[in-house]
């Protein structure tokens, strides 16, 4: 009997279960994993949260223009410091530039979301690039921390309302 504020599609559940199954190939430490590695893995756990938390809260009826979800599930303070839905435009931002092609000269995408992903980085781990699986890891773990916090805030927001 309340309004539904994460819809869930026939690929939702898929994605939730193969989450895990990615994530946990990051947490291999081994010598030869360790420095011989690239972000495939990192990448398909950003573009599986970005679907669970970004697109399934937007409102499919709205204007293309117009479709952020109402607060608390979207955060207009967002992009000005480190509220709660800062990790939606995180996500949003690595999704844009590890899954699209962000080289269009007309719009300079490409140094825009270059920039987005180093600052990303630098409050995640330390350091503007990952130079090694465990840097990725390390990423992946502030993520997921960020996204706990983030439903479970919007979680309190909406029983507070």
């Amino acid at each position: 009997g309340t309004e539904e504020f994460f819809r869930t599609t026939d690929k939702s559940p898929r994605q939730i279960e193969r989450l895990p199954l990615v994530a946990q190939r990051l947490a291999d430490l081994s010598e030869e994993k360790r420095y011989d590695f690239d972000d495939e893995d990192f990448k398909t756990v950003i573009g599986i949260l970005y679907q669970l938390i970004y697109e399934l809260s937007r409102d499919p009826d709205y204007k293309k223009y117009d479709r952020n979800p109402p607060t608390p599930i979207f955060v207009p303070a967002a992009k000005n410091n480190e509220s709660y839905g800062r990790i939606r435009l995180w996500l949003k931002d690595l999704r844009n530039y590890y899954f699209h092609d962000t080289t269009d000269k007309m719009l300079d995408q490409k140094d825009h979301y270059e920039k987005l992903v180093k600052q990303f980085f630098t409050t995640a781990i330390g350091k503007s690039t990952p130079r090694t699986s465990i840097d990725f890891l390390r990423a992946e773990l502030f993520v997921f921390y960020k996204v706990v916090g983030y439903l479970n805030t919007v979680r309190d927001k909406l029983k507070g309302s």
